[in-house]
């Protein structure tokens, strides 16, 4: 909270994957397990058991990370397409991740 206080400055901008700033690649979940996730909501990925084995999954030394991750990642990719989000105008941004407006 300290790097993004209510009322900032709008134009600091805060890297939201340290370590990998120009890449798509597994450093965020290095982050993550390290307790620097930037978004709230990565943060607490760690402290919930079954998303923490994903994540280790994603970093075991067994696989490697390009492959077991990108897969993982086309396929969740595939099935958001059939939510149906709405864009536009039809579309809205939440206030509160967990309601409608």
């Amino acid at each position: 909270m300290s790097t993004c206080p209510q009322g900032g400055d709008i134009n600091v901008r805060l890297p939201m994957n340290l370590g990998s700033l120009l890449r798509f690649d597994g450093h965020i979940f290095h982050n993550i397990k390290n307790g620097r996730g930037v978004i709230q909501f990565d943060a607490v990925l760690y402290q919930d058991s079954d998303t923490e084995k994903i994540i280790d999954s994603f970093l075991s030394v067994n696989m490697t990370f390009k492959g077991h991750f990108f897969s993982e990642f086309t396929k969740s990719m595939v099935k958001m397409r059939s939510i149906g989000v709405k864009i536009g105008v039809e579309g809205e941004i939440r206030r509160q991740c967990n309601t409608t407006n």
